[in-house]
């Protein structure tokens, strides 16, 4: 996503907003883990992002003092934005080798 600023200080303050709004979300998510009892990792960060956006963007419309009961209420569905837990490799990590500038020196066979 491109920056809409166009001036250094405003870029500066666009970037700080985003970062405080990633911290938030990442908090947030933590938060719903504990409630879920599962890792932080396993929280769906594009559907709790969704959700946390869509509480701040339409439920605030009513008021400022609503906002701890809707944060509660999406403390309860914590459970919904959990991911399976992640299978296993199923071709381990390697190192590839490197690969040779010249062929290499086939053994003659006498």
């Amino acid at each position: 996503k491109h920056l809409r600023s166009k001036q250094p200080d405003l870029i500066y303050q666009e970037l700080w907003g985003v970062l405080i709004a990633y911290n938030v979300l990442r908090r947030q998510m933590k938060y719903m883990a504990q409630r879920a009892k599962v890792s932080p990792l396993r929280i769906s960060f594009h559907i709790a992002s969704i959700a946390l956006l869509n509480l701040l963007r339409f439920d605030s419309l009513a008021s400022a003092g609503n906002l701890p009961k809707h944060l509660e209420s999406l403390m309860e569905k914590s459970d919904r934005y959990v991911l399976p837990e992640r299978r296993m490799r199923s071709y381990p990590r390697v190192v590839k080798g490197k690969p040779q500038k010249y062929p290499r020196k086939s053994q003659s066979i006498s």
